[in-house]
């Protein structure tokens, strides 16, 4: 029962790890192509997307 009870979790966990990694490489990468624009302005929106 337990067990069932935690694979069951675990799948709907995993569901999620995909989005998690995009809005965890979305910003560093925005961030690596914007710096050689304007560093700036690159900073700024690296440290306002947790806000």
């Amino acid at each position: 029962m337990i067990k069932t009870r935690l694979i069951k979790q675990l799948g709907s966990f995993s569901r999620y790890l995909s989005q998690f990694a995009y809005d965890f490489l979305a910003p560093l990468t925005l961030f690596a192509v914007l710096v050689k624009i304007d560093a700036p302005a690159s900073i700024f929106l690296l440290c306002a997307v947790p806000v």
